[in-house]
Parts: C-alpha cells; sequence; structure tokens
C-alpha cells in the first residue's frame, strides 16, 4: 500500500512538472535537493540556480511563491499542491476567470495540470502582476549567475535592474522526486533568464554627416518596442529627440510601425501623444501601449523620420579636446525595465554628429612679421564661377550666408588684425582670390589660392592631412612670387589656418618709368639746346651772305 501511494505522488508530481514546462518558454524546471535527516524526515529546502549572460550582470532575481507542496513527517500528504494563501486571495477576487484552477482546501486542481500552454502562459502572465506578494528570496546575478535557496514549491521568478534590460517571469519548479523506495537527491537544473534590451538607432539618411550652413540634414530613428509581459502594471514607451542649437528642427515628423522601414505603416495618432517645443520633440506611446500591441501583434520596431536645417550657430572650432555639441543631437528611447515598478523607468541615449568647417588666414608682410589690414577676398567653389555670400559676424570673421538673406556680401575684408575667418563651410575644394590688397602694397595678378578642406573617414569633424596630398591643404595657383603661403596647419581642428604675404611697392624688383616733371625737365632742355644750334645756324649763315 505504501509503494503504491508513492507512485501515485510520483505520478501527480510528474504530471504537474509537465504541465509547468509547456509554458511556451516561460519556464524551466528546477529540482530541489531533498536529504533525510538522521530521524527519516525529509528536509524540503532546495536551491534555484539563476543564470544570464554578460548584460545580466547586477540583475536582481526574486522569487515568489504560488503552490506549497505539504508534508506530513516523511512523505507528501493530500492534496500535496495547494495554491498559497495570496493566491487564494487572488482567485476570489482578480482572477475569478481562473477558478477553476482552484478546489477545496486552496488545492491546486486537473483543470490546470490539463490547461494547455497557451492557456497556462496567459494564466502566469496574469499572476505576475499582482497576485504574488512578497518575495521569498531575493538575490542578485554576479559572475553569471544568482543562488536562491527556497521551499519545496512553484516560483514565478521576476528580474529587473540589468542595464536597461525587460525580462518575462519565469515559473519554477523546485520539487521532490520518488525512485519507487526512498525520496533521493534530484540534480539541480539551472533557470535561464529570459530578457530583452530595447535598443535606439540614429542614422542620417543621406549618408553624408558633413553640412554647411543652410543644409538639411535627413534622420531616421529606428526603435525596439519593449515586450513586456502581458498584464503588466508599468509599460512606459517613450521615444523623442533634442537637437542642438546648430540645428534647427523642421515641421514634418512621421512616426511608423513594422518590422522594417520599407513596409512600416503610418502609425495614427490615437497610440500616442505628441510634445513638440522648439528644438525638441517626444513621442508618448504609454497610455496605448496594451491596444498598440492587440493591433500591431507582428511588429518589432517603431520608425521616427524628420529633418533639420543647419543654421547660423552651427559653427564652432572643433579641436581634439573640444568635440563641439552645436551640431549633436541625442535621441533616446525611455521605458520600464522593470514593468512592475514605476521607478524603473530608463532612458537609452543614441548621438548623431554633423560636422562643418573654416577656413582662417592671416594677411602679413612679406616677412611674415607684421599683419597687414585693408586687404580682402572673395571665395568660389568654381573658380570662374561667381564669388560666395557671407554674413558679417565680427571684425574679419564671416558665416556663410542663408539663401535670401539681404545682409549678405561677397567681399570679404581682413580684420584690423590683418585676419579672416571663414565659417559653416562643407568638405570640398574652394578657390580664395585676393580683390583688394593693403595700402601701399601689391594686388596679386591672378594669383588664386587653392583651399582643400578633407577628412579620412570615419569623419570626426577634424581635418585631415593625406601622404599623396590629396586632403586638407592650401597652396597658389598663378604668380606665386607676389605673394606666398606659410604655415599650414590641419589635422588639429575643423579649421585649416595659413599666411598670406604681400610686398609693397618697394619691395618690388624693377622701377616705373619716371614720369610728371623730372621728364617734363628732360625734354625742355633738349628744346632749348635745339633752338640754340638753330639760332646759330641762322646767324654764320647771313655773315656770309654779306660778305658776299
Amino acid at each position: 500500500m505504501k509503494t503504491k501511494k508513492r507512485k501515485t505522488i510520483a505520478s501527480k508530481i510528474l504530471a504537474l512538472c509537465l504541465a509547468v514546462v509547456m509554458l511556451m518558454g516561460m519556464s524551466v524546471t528546477a529540482f530541489a535537493q531533498v536529504t533525510v535527516g538522521e530521524n527519516g524526515e525529509i528536509t524540503t529546502t532546495g536551491m534555484i540556480t539563476v543564470t544570464g549572460q554578460a548584460s545580466d550582470e547586477g540583475a536582481t532575481v526574486h522569487a515568489y511563491k504560488v503552490i506549497d507542496i505539504v508534508f506530513d513527517g516523511t512523505q507528501p500528504v493530500e492534496p500535496v499542491y495547494r495554491w498559497t494563501d495570496t493566491m487564494a486571495a487572488w482567485f476570489e477576487s482578480g482572477g475569478t476567470q481562473y477558478e477553476a484552477y482552484i478546489g477545496e482546501e486552496n488545492a491546486v486542481t486537473g483543470d490546470y495540470k490539463k490547461a494547455t500552454a497557451a492557456d497556462l502562459n496567459n494564466f502566469y502572465q496574469a499572476v505576475s502582476s499582482d497576485a504574488l506578494g512578497t518575495s521569498v528570496a531575493t538575490g542578485t546575478i554576479n559572475n553569471g549567475s544568482a543562488t536562491l535557496t527556497v521551499p519545496a514549491g512553484v516560483y514565478v521568478i521576476k528580474t529587473a535592474g540589468a542595464e536597461g534590460s525587460v525580462y518575462q517571469p519565469i515559473v519554477v519548479v523546485v520539487d521532490i522526486v520518488n525512485n519507487g523506495n526512498d525520496w533521493n537527491v534530484v540534480e539541480n537544473t539551472p533557470v535561464t533568464l529570459k530578457g530583452s534590451e530595447p535598443g535606439i538607432e540614429k542614422e542620417i539618411t543621406d549618408d553624408d554627416n558633413t553640412v554647411q550652413i543652410g543644409d538639411t540634414v535627413n534622420y531616421q530613428l529606428t526603435v525596439d518596442i519593449p515586450s513586456y509581459p502581458e498584464n503588466a502594471t508599468c509599460t512606459s514607451f517613450k521615444i523623442g529627440d533634442t537637437l542642438s542649437s546648430g540645428l534647427t528642427l523642421n515641421d514634418e515628423i512621421v512616426i511608423k510601425i513594422g518590422t522594417d522601414a520599407e513596409t512600416a505603416e503610418v502609425l495614427p495618432n490615437r497610440y500616442y501623444e505628441l510634445t513638440k517645443n522648439g528644438n525638441e520633440f517626444v513621442y508618448d506611446l504609454t497610455k496605448n501601449y496594451d491596444t498598440l500591441k492587440e493591433t500591431y501583434p507582428n511588429a518589432t520596431k517603431i520608425f521616427v523620420t524628420y529633418s533639420a536645417t543647419v543654421n547660423e550657430n552651427a559653427f564652432e572650432e572643433i579641436t581634439e579636446s573640444n568635440d563641439g555639441t552645436n551640431l549633436s543631437n541625442k535621441a533616446f528611447i525611455g521605458y520600464t525595465n522593470n514593468p512592475y515598478d514605476e521607478d524603473g523607468y530608463t532612458e537609452k541615449p543614441d548621438i548623431e554628429k554633423v560636422y562643418t568647417y573654416g577656413i582662417k588666414l592671416k594677411k602679413t608682410d612679406k616677412d611674415g612679421q607684421n599683419p597687414l589690414s585693408g586687404a580682402s577676398f572673395e571665395l568660389r567653389t568654381d573658380k570662374n564661377g561667381d564669388p560666395v555670400s557671407f554674413v558679417k559676424v565680427n571684425d574679419g570673421v564671416y558665416r556663410l550666408a542663408k539663401a535670401g538673406e539681404e545682409d549678405a556680401v561677397t567681399k570679404l575684408t581682413v580684420s584690423s588684425n590683418g585676419t579672416l575667418e571663414l565659417r559653416g563651410l562643407d568638405l570640398g575644394t574652394y578657390y580664395l582670390k585676393e580683390v583688394e590688397a593693403p595700402e601701399e602694397y601689391v594686388l596679386p595678378d591672378n594669383a588664386t589660392i587653392t583651399v582643400v578642406l578633407g577628412e579620412n573617414k570615419p569623419v570626426d569633424g577634424i581635418l585631415d592631412v593625406g601622404e599623396n596630398g590629396t586632403l586638407t591643404k592650401a597652396e597658389f595657383e598663378g604668380d606665386a612670387s607676389i605673394s606666398g603661403i606659410s604655415d599650414v596647419v590641419a589635422g588639429a581642428s575643423n579649421i585649416i589656418s595659413f599666411d598670406v604675404k604681400n610686398v609693397s611697392y618697394t619691395d618690388t624688383d624693377f622701377d616705373l618709368p619716371a614720369t610728371g616733371g623730372m621728364g617734363t625737365m628732360i625734354f625742355t632742355v633738349a628744346g632749348i639746346l635745339l633752338m640754340g644750334g638753330a639760332v646759330a645756324l641762322v646767324v654764320v649763315a647771313m655773315k656770309k651772305k654779306k660778305s658776299n
């Protein structure tokens, strides 16, 4: 009789284990270490070993008991499996649709053991939200695992707190089995965490992150939809971006849902609240998250497309120690990594930058010692084309003009210190020509400075000089004997800097023919001499005539 009863109990235990294992990947069965004491009494404490990935390090793991295993002396007692008091109270209130799972004395019924995997999945998703009470054991993932010591029973494992991952609940059976004679130790089976970390990717769809003032930059956000457990109490989901001062957010913003950008469909506005304030926008999809998932059950991503215009604040000098902020912008996804705790809200950013560049020159005398004021230049993108328009920012400082600006000029005059700075340019080749020389200095004849702004990829906003000379450089085309370039600096900034030297009239190697009073006197003296000679000839001729 005793053997038959043990076999019956073992069969029921096996049936419960199989039922729990069927939970669509939610559960992993862990077996208790069962020992027999000196008096033959069964000890029923076991271990749940929770293992995770490197990304799970530091996660907090909680075990909530939902089913008790009842013993009397050396063997289990009917009903062996009983719902905890907390679960029994839940069945009477919020869980009435599952009342067939609970019998007299809180017994686990056959309806539970015969439930389909889908039914059990829905049941434990509902249980996870509001029926668990206080956890009976807590641990932290350290070096890949956490160990929880618990009495025999059925547990729901909830996890939170690892670098923003969202975890599905796991159902675990800590059980005892009989080999036909005695209760023995059963090998421990580890539980593997089932977490996912929603991500965000921001990209420039033009495939070019170098710009000039006035350019339009097109962006796309690709955001993972957080996978929250059904009936989770905290399902925050936000998407947004904040653009820096050098960019102006344009009006049109489009949000789509799907699995890829090509086939995604526009998301109706009933699923979100959009807040737009200046250079910042936020989509809040929290309120109707459950409806969103029901309507689009196969969708995994949200896509947001928008654009910004590079404005007059775009340029700032970038160095190796200062990577610039005027053209950066920070997009983010906000979500709850603990779907049962409002304090678990977290935001994950993705920063994207575009870069703009400048030219800086200094006008000096031929020795490079003394700065010269009064010179003016024009800049062209085509050597024979129209000059580029700029807006004066300060003495000797100009930024690229936007279309239609009334105060735009093409004549760019150096400062009182002889410097000229041109801001807000894209990478490329430019032609800088001096059109007005400093007073008492020579204007170069058809001498054009070719300036090349270049970067190695991936670009970082810092101009580079290539071994073959094809990247950033400044060199003369034309009569280089009159003006010269020296001290080209590239590779440490987004600005190329160099000196342009002029020579004065007195420094030239030849003299102009004399004109004015000196020249007139020469001709006057020559004329007098000629006239005197003519008079003498006349006098001699008359004397000869009289003598005859």
